[in-house]
């Protein structure tokens, strides 16, 4: 008996006898024993789901919990969420959820704290690095009635009085702002009774630290720790070893889940936990499994914050005053960007209310506004880290170099010690640390100055302000620099630790760090990929983005690791997979079928379908230069079913080209057909959204519709291409020959349930195992292996990729040949001064995009007395220069530029096959650009979404998907445009 006292933790001096010891093993054995009971029980009464993904079906079984994971973390519908969550209902004492995050956890150990039965001990600490982060769970908790006291490391005198007086009525929340380092040991010191500790460290943080971090808690003895991802590489699952081998836990619960839907890290994709109780002093739950699970109480009314509102209702003073109101009223500061009507109503925000609260300016995005002129900053800056040795001429906006004399001296003068670094690849130097630590001091650590610095550095950028004066000295570049020297410096100094204030630090720690906040410098807190202010080269600066992210990549992987530089890749032209063009040369389709078929017809009939009117014709052309090719110059007429004038804003440029090619449809929208009336109750004409559908219905619907409409009954051939879902049905619907050029992924128009939601740390539409999708990926691939009438081909290597990643088909490609532009059209360069026309991209109506343009715009501006070029941009609003131009007015430019916004891009074959020289970004360029797409190839699916059967393996290192890649995918699927 006495090695189960032992084991229990209940062994007592040699004085006490061995009846004392049996009483109190088997009491403590009952104890445990009540609480794996209450666990298992509690935890199943509210729901048997066990995924990390929130889809409506795992919620609503779950909805006896009225918290939902927001940001991805294991939340009610995992058996480890309802597991934390009936601990901290059922114990007692003070709870600390170790590391905030978004607010995940904490939100559900509140609403736990809420449930226990009378005055009790409802007190909850967690601790947060990021102020934003911090606001975000502050703002969460309020929804929510909890009290929260928001805690920093300058009020430490007060911490004690503030925990003491906390209402044991109400869940009361201290929000600790800053590290643990700092701020674990003097907020447990107001801890008399730990009841309930989550761990859950970033398997990113460094070991010593969070080592440290264990040595305070382990002196406050907690009554229950819960330990998440216990089997991930830097986790927390050697405490849970620690702990049962000292003898004084035992594990109550365990198990696992996934790791969410698009984690590809194999070693991520299984998460353990583990659930311990202390036994020396434990206490029986505060429920007993035979009293039935405990009655969860409806979801009360949210109060509708203030600060939910989208449009701008006040400025100036008024806005100040009424900002103070609310903060004294208990509501919290959830969201420090705001995009208004006008730039003047931005910058009065900014000066009166951002005295009160950080405010990160965003110019509105309805209007076009002018870039300074030659003569607006007479400084004269130049490009004098760009490779071109011509362009080192060019003037570059100083206030990017920080330069001039609204600078301190002192940035510039770093800046060229940064050139020489730069030309030596980056020396081990001693006194870059301490000048780039000098240079940046007072700043860096400072919020408030950042957030006031990054707002005005992008109102320059966006030409709310033309003079330089404006940026008010704020070096973003240089604060930038500043952190990538330092951590190049401590990535590789020796000795690797050094002691400061008694602890012992490893370098690569600060190095990491100082990385992250030179990427965090350059990117944007309201995007998932960051990197939109990433235009470091178009600067004095010799850092480039993908130094700080090969880096910080590299770290984050192995920390410690040696310093690198980023080696650019050039492109590299594989042999194309598959039947790639094989077939189809010049438009020309060789298809034994059509040469039985139209050999001595009178005349041919063909119907295009869709929704995107050059895809279509494009298509159509095809197949009629391999008819005629096949069978001389027959009369053939064509019909075309579909949407190509669609209601959305920013498609108004199909209607004008619906006009030019085709000849019909100037002066209206589209007249309703059977087609047309199918696709809006898939995709929302206006806002172009998926809309939900039952796959069976939607089946009857289009047989129907296509059996009722002449042009679809008698076509010979009926030829499709976008959306590809409207070719999949309609080669189901029709029983005759259908021409399939797809130009979507399978999935757009597929409707995915909560994707914002389940998917938030990334772009990709995440549709898991969603029984629609997969019913269609099944039709799709019995179509593809068992149809006569099918002649399927994608637009492109990486759409037949994903088509053979997710219903396992090898299907031929051929890219679109824009037969509807005259082949070499092109007749510019005849003018005296230089025009280009930057071409229409979705790219620039993202941040980044807006930003790159504006720069663009400038640099033309200050540099047109020595270089006249005019730039014209075409784009959806006026924001553009142009919403129009035909092609015979493109081929009139000298030169165009194109900025793709997806991995195939029509509008590069239209201007190929015009023959107008062409200006696209390199592969460093494309890789900012697509961590932030949300379009296209990028967007539809992820690793886990197919089918599982009949499959190939796979013979690519990366899955075929283009969104928030690393490096190394990103070059690779390069390859494959």
């Amino acid at each position: 008996m006495r090695r189960v006292a032992a084991f229990l933790g209940l062994a007592r001096a040699g004085s006490e006898t061995d009846t004392s010891d049996t009483i109190q093993a088997v009491q403590a054995v009952q104890v445990v024993q009540a609480w794996q009971a209450a666990l298992e029980t509690c935890a199943a009464e509210v729901c048997t789901a066990n995924q990390v993904e929130e889809d409506d079906a795992a919620a609503a079984r779950c909805r006896q919990i009225p918290v939902a994971s927001k940001f991805g973390g294991a939340g009610r519908t995992t058996q480890f969420g309802r597991n934390i969550w009936c601990a901290a209902m059922l114990g007692t004492g003070s709870t600390v959820d170790l590391f905030a995050g978004f607010g995940d956890t904490t939100a559900l150990l509140s609403d736990a704290l809420r449930r226990r039965p009378g005055p009790a001990d409802r007190r909850l600490v967690t601790f947060e690095l990021s102020r934003e982060r911090l606001s975000t769970v502050r703002s969460r908790l309020a929804e929510s009635q909890v009290a929260v006291r928001t805690l920093d490391q300058g009020s430490q005198q007060h911490w004690h009085q503030e925990m003491k007086q906390a209402d044991r009525q109400r869940v009361t929340a201290f929000l600790v702002h800053g590290s643990t380092a700092q701020n674990l040991r003097a907020a447990c010191k107001h801890v008399e009774d730990l009841g309930f500790l989550l761990l859950d460290p970033d398997v990113e943080m460094g070991y010593k630290d969070f080592a440290d971090d264990w040595r305070v808690l382990e002196e406050r003895q907690p009554r229950m720790v819960a330990v998440y991802n216990t089997n991930l590489p830097g986790g927390a699952g050697w405490v849970v070893n620690r702990l049962l081998a000292l003898g004084g836990y035992v594990e109550v619960a365990q198990g696992i889940n996934d790791g969410g839907a698009g984690e590809l890290d194999v070693l991520h994709q299984v998460r353990a936990w583990s659930l311990l109780l202390r036994t020396s002093g434990a206490v029986l739950p505060a429920w007993r499994s035979s009293e039935g699970a405990p009655q969860a109480t409806a979801e009360h009314q949210q109060p509708v914050l203030p600060f939910d509102e989208d449009t701008v209702k006040m400025t100036g003073l008024e806005a100040q005053a009424w900002v103070k109101e609310q903060l004294q009223k208990g509501y919290a500061w959830g969201n420090t960007t705001f995009r208004a009507v006008r730039g003047g109503e931005v910058l009065r925000i900014h000066r009166e209310v951002g005295d009160v609260v950080p405010v990160e300016v965003q110019r509105p995005t309805d209007e076009l506004l002018s870039p300074p002129k030659p003569e607006t900053n007479l400084h004269h800056c130049f490009a004098e880290t760009d490779p071109l040795a011509a362009a080192r001429q060019l003037r570059t906006p100083c206030f990017l170099n920080c330069e001039g004399p609204h600078f301190e001296p002192a940035w510039d003068g770093f800046r060229k010690k940064v050139l020489l670094q730069a030309a030596r690849s980056y020396p081990m130097d001693e006194e870059m640390i301490m000048e780039a630590s000098a240079i940046s001091h007072g700043i860096i650590e400072n919020d408030e100055i950042l957030i006031r610095g990054r707002s005005l550095f992008m109102a320059r950028l966006r030409h709310e302000y033309t003079h330089d004066g404006h940026v008010e000295g704020f070096c973003l570049y240089g604060l930038a620099a500043a952190a990538f020297m330092r951590a190049r410096q401590t990535l590789d100094m020796q000795p690797r630790t050094f002691e400061v204030r008694g602890r012992t630090i490893f370098a690569p720690t600060i190095g990491l760090r100082d990385l992250d906040t030179a990427f965090t410098l350059v990117s944007d807190s309201n995007s998932k990929g960051g990197v939109e202010f990433s235009f470091l080269e178009n600067a004095g600066w010799a850092i480039a983005l993908e130094d700080i992210v090969t880096n910080l990549e590299v770290q984050k992987a192995d920390l410690g690791q040696s310093f690198r530089r980023h080696q650019p890749q050039g492109a590299k032209r594989p042999e194309p997979i598959g039947a790639a063009g094989q077939g189809l040369q010049q438009g020309r389709l060789d298809h034994l079928d059509s040469l039985r078929l139209f050999r001595e017809a009178a005349q041919v009939r063909l119907c295009g379908i869709g929704d995107h009117l050059t895809a279509t014709f494009d298509a159509v052309l095809i197949v009629q230069g391999s008819l005629e090719l096949v069978a001389g110059n027959l009369p053939i007429q064509r019909d075309f079913l579909g949407r190509y004038c669609p209601k959305h804003t920013g498609q108004g440029h199909q209607c004008r080209q619906r006009c030019e090619l085709l000849g019909w449809g100037c002066d209206q929208q589209d007249e309703a057909d059977p087609v047309a009336e199918w696709l809006d109750g898939i995709i929302d004409p206006e806002s172009l959204d998926e809309l939900p559908w039952d796959l069976e219905e939607r089946k009857r619907s289009l047989a129907h519709a296509s059996a009722q409409d002449s042009r679809l009954q008698l076509a010979d051939f009926v030829v499709c291409s976008h959306p590809t879902l409207l070719c999949i049905f309609m080669a189901e619907a029709l029983s005759k020959p259908i021409f399939v050029h797809a130009s979507s992924t399978l999935l757009y128009g597929v409707h995915c349930q909560d994707c914002n939601r389940a998917a938030w740390y990334t772009n990709l539409r995440h549709f898991g195992s969603s029984p629609l999708a997969q019913r269609y990926l099944e039709l799709t691939r019995n179509l593809l292996l068992n149809s006569r009438n099918l002649i399927f081909m994608a637009e492109g290597r990486f759409l037949a990729e994903q088509v053979r990643h997710q219903v396992g088909v090898e299907v031929p490609w051929v890219p679109p040949l824009a037969l509807y532009t005259p082949a070499g059209s092109w007749h510019g360069g005849q003018a005296a001064s230089r025009r280009a026309v930057v071409l229409r991209s979705r790219f620039f109506v993202s941040l980044m995009g807006e930003l790159l343009r504006s720069l663009l715009r400038e640099i033309v501006s200050i540099n047109f007395p020595n270089y006249p070029l005019e730039v014209v941009f075409l784009g959806m609003d006026n924001q553009f220069d142009e919403q129009w131009l035909s092609l015979q007015q493109l081929a009139s430019f000298d030169a165009a530029i194109l900025w793709p916004n997806d991995l195939h891009q029509r509008t590069f074959h239209e201007a190929y096959r015009m023959a107008i020289p062409l200006l696209v970004p390199d592969s460093a360029c494309l890789f900012r650009a697509q961590r932030m797409s949300n379009w296209g190839y990028a967007s539809y699916g992820a690793s886990s979404v197919g089918l599982a059967d009949g499959k190939p393996p796979s013979r690519h290192p990366f899955p075929p998907w283009w969104n928030l890649c690393h490096r190394g995918a990103t070059f690779y699927i390069l390859n494959g445009t």
